[in-house]
């Protein structure tokens, strides 16, 4: 699943999908064997808009007409970093270019505000699934295989870093480290690693859609990290002028990084995915079999 159009185009490079299925915007590597009974090792997407909401219909929709086992988000995503300390000018955390593994999704748009502070308010979703997050883990261990089909020059120099962790989901661009808003999710979640618009959605739809005993669908979220999320502390101020040039800066940062951003998620998510076709699966009573598939 992509929602830019530099993430789709990365992703249909790397997993090749010209098939289109009818007229659904849903692209397969190939027309099925048995049009009647149709099987598809994956499929691409792009969401019809970004954000939470978005998303979550579109889930409900690919779930209605496709029936996925697996769903896997592959995108950008802000890498959150914070100050060292003893050194507000130094930082630590995910920089561009980066890879950020989700393990378990924070809304953080969700919360209560009271005189003394924000309280977080929580509802069900579904968190990435164990078993997937261990899939990137082992695809982590052998770089060379997909760091070798990265087809965008990197701006800067280095090689990518994969970290599994905690994601903040929010409803809007984090780009402005004197917001109150944005230093409120760095704080707040101390251990977040990156910041997102869509995992929720992903999360609570998936939540409410298993329907049968027969249809237990997981997902997985690899993000490629295009711009840095930083938040000044709770008690500093920034001048005006300060705080617009930090915005610029953070925009000029993320479209530079982008279209690499994307590439890098897109080639890990390419590896995941051969890894899980790789391995064929048994079939249960009312749940066919399906065959291991080898990617080209």
């Amino acid at each position: 699943m992509t929602i830019l159009n530099e993430e789709f185009a990365a992703v249909r490079s790397q997993l090749p999908a010209p098939y289109e299925i009818g007229t659904s915007s849903v692209y397969a590597p190939g027309p099925p064997d048995d049009p009647e009974d149709p099987v598809f090792p994956y499929v691409v997407v792009q969401a019809r808009d970004r954000s939470n909401t978005p998303m979550a219909q579109d889930i409900r929709r690919w779930v209605s007409e496709l029936r996925p086992e697996i769903f896997i988000v592959s995108g950008i995503a802000g890498g959150i970093q914070r100050a060292r300390e003893g050194d507000a000018a130094s930082f630590k955390g995910l920089g561009p270019g980066d890879i950020a593994i989700a393990n378990y999704i924070h809304y953080g748009a969700y919360a209560k505000y009271v005189p003394s502070g924000r309280l977080q308010r929580y509802f069900p979703i579904d968190h990435p699934a164990a078993d997937l997050v261990e899939h990137c883990q082992a695809v982590d261990r052998e770089p060379d295989e997909w760091m070798a089909r990265i087809g965008v020059d990197r701006p800067g120099a280095g090689h990518p870093q994969v970290e599994v962790g905690e994601f903040v989901a929010l409803e809007g661009v984090a780009s402005d480290p004197s917001h109150q808003a944005q230093r409120e999710y760095v704080h707040h979640f101390d251990n977040a690693i990156a910041i997102d618009m869509e995992s929720m959605g992903v999360g609570r739809a998936l939540h409410d859609l298993r329907d049968t005993v027969h249809y237990n669908p997981r997902w997985a979220c690899v993000r490629g990290i295009s711009d840095a999320v930083r938040a000044l502390a709770p008690e500093t101020q920034e001048e005006p002028a300060a705080a617009e040039a930090a915005e610029h800066s953070n925009n000029a940062e993320r479209q530079q990084w982008k279209p690499y951003a994307a590439e890098v998620a897109a080639a890990f998510t390419r590896q995941l995915v051969a890894r899980i076709l790789s391995e064929p699966r048994q079939g249960r009573s009312a749940d066919p079999d399906f065959p291991s598939w080898e990617l080209s």
